[in-house]
């Protein structure tokens, strides 16, 4: 597996190139968040884009998530590099023992007080995909440290009245769960959470409530 190698100077650079993609890309980026945020935590979020990561990142840089490491496919890694320097470490779903590496250094990475974030539907989906198709990578890693909270994250792109898409960005409160579950019960569990959660954001947007959201 490919580890992260993340690096302050890499992380700089290749943030001032983001800032101009997404400037171009997006119109507006909304949060909304259950404060306070975790310091050490195991986030999962649904995966619809190329975006996805990238955001997680924007994320860790404004402070929300901070010293975050993301598990991405290792085919996006060998793509593309550089997602190594800002936090990205890889997994080949295909390789049984690939797998088992990746879990362990995800353990080893939340142990030593860091925050990951892993996609559980194991590739990108289209955003209105129901059920979410959660693997049990997440349940497998929650069970193997169990005094760290597993966070929900959902990540809704849309378009308005702009040339330019919205993106609005929701963090749940930790899940709540039964260490006795076997990992298809708290699998199951936290793909219902996941998907409640997007559903309410997707309503959100619908009904154009800014309430509780920040933009960013």
């Amino acid at each position: 597996m490919r580890v992260a190698k993340k690096n302050k100077i890499a992380m700089r650079m290749f943030r001032l190139v983001q800032q101009k993609l997404m400037k171009r890309s997006f119109a507006h980026i909304y949060i909304k968040a259950d404060f306070p945020i975790p310091n050490n935590a195991l986030y999962i979020a649904n995966h619809s884009s190329w975006w996805d990561g990238l955001l997680l990142f924007e994320l860790e840089q404004r402070g929300y998530i901070p010293n975050l490491f993301v598990m991405v496919d290792e085919q996006g890694i060998k793509k593309f590099p550089i997602f190594q320097w800002i936090g990205a470490y890889s997994v080949n779903q295909q390789n049984p023992k690939h797998i088992k590496e990746s879990i362990r250094y995800t353990k080893s990475l939340l142990q030593d007080g860091k925050n990951i974030c892993i996609f559980p539907q194991g590739k990108e989906w289209h955003l209105e995909q129901r059920p979410l198709y959660f693997q049990q990578g997440a349940a497998m890693i929650a069970k193997q440290v169990k005094d760290v909270p597993v966070v929900p994250i959902t990540i809704y792109y849309t378009f308005r009245n702009e040339r330019k898409a919205e993106v609005w960005i929701g963090i749940g409160k930790p899940i709540q769960y039964e260490d006795k579950w076997s990992r298809e019960q708290m699998t199951q569990y936290f793909e219902e959470v996941v998907t409640e959660q997007l559903n309410a954001l997707k309503k959100d947007v619908v009904q154009n409530d800014y309430t509780s959201f920040i933009k960013i």
